[in-house]
Parts: structure tokens; sequence; C-alpha cells
């Protein structure tokens, strides 16, 4: 079709983001229109499947091809345009951040406020990560308030939270109690809400895919090899960037114990702290005994949704609590939290200081269900397994004892692999044996900051709110260092 006023084009992944084009159905028309089969980066964005007889026209002065309309003035026609559009190998990002949960979540609304632009952002399903998969039912120990200031943290968040009418998980939150917790579900629900309205910004490119590897070259630019998911073509050229975050996660570390007691039975942490999983995971109409290791808030959490079962609908159930320390609580100092990473907090230590503590102990109705064997580490641990656990008198095991990160990309820096990565916790970049990699961040609970508190405490700092704290601090550095 001769049209100077339009873009003519088979390409389904040109008008993602494009508002309302005009779909044209004439099959004679398909022997005149050029494909634009390689195209701007920031239009990279597979939703849609085009037919042999479904093409869009869209005008050269849409916003979303704002950067042909430049090309188009300078050129003269469409055709011409359309040659010269970008090649495969032209897919150059000002960042490129690999996770789709809480933390890359922030750091996407960090760098477009540092101007960082366009964003290739990857992630195999764009539904809150971890956070929104696993964790729904598991209550916050984190105000409601603090997750409104996440929403609220930077430009992009703010455009999305103050559309009219409010979007509904923004509201959700807005109607709690803003000094209490709630449960994970509404913050999940609320990063999902971001999600895609980050999704619909014209300088952030959504992949779904998996990132099989990154390889750093002596310029210092990073180019990424993807994996698209099941629902998504294969696309042609290899992205690249000076700035690669990785956001990727974490997840329980896996139950050892079932190494030296093979009867044993996993009970994975993730099935319990989820009180349906867990109900649906663990038998009804026979006893069964139930070994828990661990004092850290997710611990207590099993504990608590172990008893609540126990007390109701699974009669026969008992359980062995192994811990090898007494119950740790957040204390509020005013301006500053005491443990407030590593501390029971809110319904959760209510729960514990209630039922568990010297003194209350002896009266409580969990004693019932529960025995405590505190364990010493070293030796004297080992002994209360082989008394406990190895006369099976335990026929399943949870061991709630800390998170490892998940799965990362093959990374190779100069042709080199390279090897175990650290990161440094005040700054977001990452090094191995061969020192800092140039242009390679991360962030969230497989890369949190490190924080001292007042007392000269050291932990690190996981949360939403503390990964968005942690992001507005060290991204304006990173945007320095992607130009």
């Amino acid at each position: 079709m001769n049209d100077s006023n339009h873009v003519i084009t088979r390409d389904y992944r040109v008008f993602q983001r494009l508002n309302d084009p005009v779909k044209i159905r004439e099959p004679q028309e398909l022997a005149t229109m050029i494909p634009i089969n390689r195209n701007l980066s920031t239009l990279r964005h597979l939703h849609r499947r085009a037919t042999a007889v479904s093409i869009w026209r869209v005008p050269l002065d849409h916003a979303g091809l704002r950067r042909f309309t430049v090309d188009a003035k300078k050129q003269g026609t469409v055709e011409r345009v359309i040659r010269d559009a970008p090649s495969a190998s032209e897919h150059h990002y000002g960042a490129i951040v690999v996770g789709g949960g809480p933390a890359g979540l922030a750091t996407v609304g960090t760098l477009l406020d540092e101007d960082v632009k366009p964003i290739l952002w990857i992630d195999h399903k764009f539904q809150g990560g971890r956070l929104n998969a696993q964790y729904r039912e598991v209550p916050s120990n984190t105000k409601v308030s603090l997750f409104i200031a996440f929403a609220r943290a930077t430009a992009a968040f703010r455009k999305i939270a103050d559309q009219d009418p409010t979007p509904p998980a923004y509201a959700a939150l807005q109607a709690m109690d803003q000094d209490t917790g709630c449960t994970l579900a509404a913050a999940g629900d609320m990063v999902v809400e971001l999600t895609a309205g980050l999704g619909k910004e014209t300088d952030v490119v959504m992949e779904y895919g998996h990132v099989e590897a990154g390889s750093l070259n002596e310029q210092g630019v990073w180019s990424v090899t993807t994996r698209a998911s099941p629902a998504e073509a294969k696309k042609a050229g290899i992205p690249t960037t000076r700035l690669l975050v990785l956001a990727t996660g974490a997840r329980p570390l896996p139950p050892r114990l079932p190494e030296t007691y093979p009867y044993l039975t996993p009970l994975h942490l993730d099935t319990a702290l989820s009180p349906t999983a867990l109900a649906e995971a663990l038998p009804r109409d026979r006893d069964v005994k139930i070994g828990l290791v661990g004092a850290s808030h997710s611990a207590i959490l099993v504990l608590r949704n172990l008893y609540e079962l126990a007390r109701s609908t699974h009669p026969g159930l008992r359980v062995k609590w192994f811990s090898r320390h007494p119950l740790r609580y957040a204390v509020d100092k005013g301006d500053w939290i005491l443990r407030d990473n590593t501390g029971l907090k809110g319904d959760t230590a209510v729960w514990a200081r209630e039922n568990l503590e010297e003194g209350v102990w002896e009266q409580s109705d969990v004693k019932g269900y529960v025995q405590k064997i505190f364990t010493t580490p070293g030796e004297g641990e080992k002994v209360a397994y082989e008394r406990e656990l190895g006369g099976r008198g335990v026929d399943m095991i949870c061991e709630a004892v800390g998170f490892e990160k998940a799965d990362l990309p093959r990374l190779e820096r100069r042709g080199e692999g390279i090897g175990r990565i650290e990161a440094d916790g005040l700054t977001g970049g990452l090094r191995d044996e061969g020192g800092e990699i140039g242009g390679l961040k991360g962030v969230g609970i497989a890369w949190p900051e490190r924080v001292t508190d007042k007392e000269g405490n050291v932990e690190s700092a996981v949360g939403l709110w503390k990964f968005m704290r942690y992001l507005k601090r060290v991204v304006p550095e990173w945007a320095k260092e992607s130009k």
C-alpha cells in the first residue's frame, strides 16, 4: 500500500504497544506489504500472533513509532524507513534486568527514574516471582504502609497507582490499617499490578523467557542469550547492554537430614508455609510425626501452621521441634529496630510469646501437640538427631534453615567462565576470584544490602521496601556506569 503517512507490516511485535490499531483484512494487499522482521528494540514484545489476513496500519506520528517518524522526515518515504529499521544485531539496551519478582520490578522502576532507557526485562512469567507464587498465605512482617511506600517510590509506579479508577490491588492496600501487617497475597497482587503497568511503558521491553548465558567483552558490553518461553517465539538477535542486573531470587535450602535418615519424607518449606497446601500434603486418617528444624521467622510460621492442623482437621499430627537457640524478636527502639531482619515480628512474634516461651509453655495448648528439643551445633546436635530420628520416631522432616540463590545464567568474562560470585552488599556490584565484574549487579533476596545497626550487628536487609531503599541509593551510580 502506498501511504506516506503510515507504516504497514505483518510483524505483530511492532504493535504490542500501540493503541487502537486499525486492522486491514484484504488478502489481495499482502503482496504489496513489506514486513518488518527486525524492529526497534523497544517494540520487541510478543503478545499477539499475526495471521496471513491480519495486518495493521498505524500512523507514523503515533507515539509508539516516534523514532520511525524522525526517520521518515529524514528519508522521505515509508519504504526507506522500513528498510533502515535497526537490525537484530543492534538490540542494545540501557540495562537488562533478569527477574520479574519484587526486586526486579523495583530495579526497573528506579532505573527509569535515572533515565536509563530502554530496558529489557526478562522473566518466564512476570507474575510477582516466588513471593506471589508460593507465599500468598504468609502473614507479612512488614506494615501495610511500607507496601504503599513501595508502590509510590518511583515516577513510573506513581503513574500506575494514581490512575482513575485506582488499580484494585493498590486500592485494597489503601483501605487496610496502615500500621499492621497483611497477608503477602496483598503485596503480591500489588507487584503484579505494577508489573503490568510497567509493561505499557514505551521504554520497557518485557521478554517472556529464561536467560541462559551472559558474556562480557573487552569493551565492557554484555551479550545475553535467552531461551523464549513456550508462549513466545524465539527472537532473532542477541541483546546487549553495559548494565546487567540479576534479580534472580532464592529458594529454600534443600533438606539434608534425609541423606542420613533415608526413610524420612521431606516436607518442602514452601508447602509448609501454605496452610492450604500443608493440609493437603499431610494424611488426616492416621498418625503422622513431623520433625521441624529451625527457630527463624519461617520456622515459627510452619510450627503454627502444624499446630493449627493438629488441633483441628489432622488430630493424629504431632511435631518434634528442633532448635539451636532461644527465640529472637525484633525490638522497636524508636528510630531503629534491633534484629530488624532476623527477629520475629508481627502476629508471629505475638503468638510465639504467648505460647512458646518459658513461663507460658507449660500452660500452652501448643505443648499438647509439639515437643521442644533444644540442640547444640556439632556433636550434641548429631546425638539429638540420632536419638529422635534414628528409631523412625519421625515420618516427615521440614528444615526451615535458610535460602540459597536460584540458578544463575552461565556467565563469562572475555571468553573465560566466571567463578563463584559474591556481592558487595554496599554497592550491589558482583565479583568473583578475578575481582569486580564490570557492569554486573545483583539485588533482591539473593544479593541483599548489608546493613549495620546502632549496636554493630550486621544483617542482610530483605523485604520489598528494603530492596527499594537500597536501589534508590545505588542505582544512580549504576546509571553513570551504564552510559
